[in-house]
């Protein structure tokens, strides 16, 4: 009803119309469907498809697409704009999300909304051709503003999507939710055998390496059970809020706009945020493992054979490098270092000294 009445203007004596179904909504009313209420149904489905609300496409009127999500489909509306300012619908989209799609994270499912009604369905009406584009996220306004780069530090599947969006002349506007009851009736509206599925890709794998010290399910579940990540990964999946009083939280409210899920992993842009019980593993990893590290262990170390190192016969001298196995939080292990030493003296000298009459002692 709330789409039908989004086009009242079009659609004549529809208060009376809707009559019996108002009945129906009133405070302590009984719920009794008749054979008006279900007549009054039928044509409220009816309108948006009728010849008083539909309108032909035109090159020389204004075009706006409006897109909504929901947390289980998709919908867009292509509209013209008259010269009084009204807006009357040309056609209608929607689709239900696959079960992928469905653990997007809310600021992708809008922008994939957005994708699907310009690239996937409408790309025949809106490509060279100047039209606005309609969406109830402010956040996207940012990310997917023709004026706006294509920022790196957006999820990957963001930047491919503003990638594909920059081919077409648009310019993106914010709606809110309580004017924008066309295009969210489509998003709600489910269709029972879908068979849209979602992107997919072929690769060729050559080779496998399962060494590795945690894997996505580990860094899941430690996710889930972080106090602070756990409320991190339900904001990107349901919203941010507006202000964050959160000191925890406020580093990630700041990037909120690259931040996005994957297999219950929160990622900034394409880097996986690791949970704090896995980061010291990860950190004597990383530095046991890194590419420098290695290639100055090989260089440094003797040969077997002749006995010299690779560096030393090309420098013609013993070379001087760091300590190859400094630890990555050295001010931490020095101070436990300090620490174990002021233990042992303590202990060491804890026991009181006696001296015996004309003892000589130095002062």
């Amino acid at each position: 009803m709330g789409m039908v009445q989004y086009y009242h203007s079009f659609l004549p004596n529809l208060a009376t119309t809707f009559a019996p179904l108002h009945k129906l909504f009133k405070k302590d009313a009984q719920w009794k469907w008749t054979s008006e209420c279900q007549k009054a149904y039928d044509v409220c489905k009816q309108s948006p498809t009728s010849d008083t609300l539909l309108v032909h496409y035109d090159l020389n009127r204004k075009l706006r697409l409006a897109c909504d999500a929901s947390s289980y489909g998709l919908g867009a509306v292509l509209s013209h704009v008259l010269d009084n300012g009204q807006e009357r619908p040309i056609a209608y989209a929607s689709r239900t999300l696959s079960q992928t799609e469905k653990n997007y994270a809310q600021i992708e499912r809008e922008a994939l909304s957005i994708v699907f009604g310009v690239k996937k369905k409408f790309h025949q009406f809106l490509y060279g051709r100047n039209f606005t584009l309609i969406t109830d996220h402010k956040p996207l306004l940012a990310i997917l503003g023709p004026r706006s780069a294509i920022t790196t530090l957006a999820a990957a599947r963001m930047q491919r999507w503003a990638l594909i969006l920059s081919a077409y002349d648009y310019v993106i506007e914010y709606k809110s939710s309580e004017k924008h009851a066309n295009c969210d009736a489509l998003c709600r509206l489910q269709h029972q055998n879908s068979t849209i599925g979602s992107e997919s890709a072929i690769y060729q794998v050559s080779a496998i390496d399962d060494d590795f010290p945690i894997t996505a399910k580990d860094i899941g579940k430690a996710t889930k059970v972080d106090s602070v990540l756990c409320k991190v990964y339900y904001y990107i999946m349901s919203g941010w809020p507006e202000n964050c009083q959160d000191e925890n939280l406020r580093p990630y409210h700041n990037r909120k706009l690259e931040l996005s899920c994957e297999q219950d992993c929160v990622l900034w842009d394409s880097r996986v945020v690791i949970p704090p019980v896995f980061r010291e593993k990860l950190l004597n990893k990383l530095h046991w493992e890194h590419p420098v590290c290695q290639s100055r262990r090989y260089r440094t170390t003797p040969h077997s054979t002749i006995g010299v190192s690779p560096g030393e016969l090309m420098m013609k001298r013993r070379l001087r490098t760091r300590l190859s196995l400094v630890k990555p939080d050295l001010a931490q292990v020095v101070e436990g270092k300090q620490e174990q030493q002021k233990v042992y003296k303590d202990g060491k000298g804890k026991s009181e000294r006696t001296f015996e009459k004309e003892e000589r002692v130095r002062v």
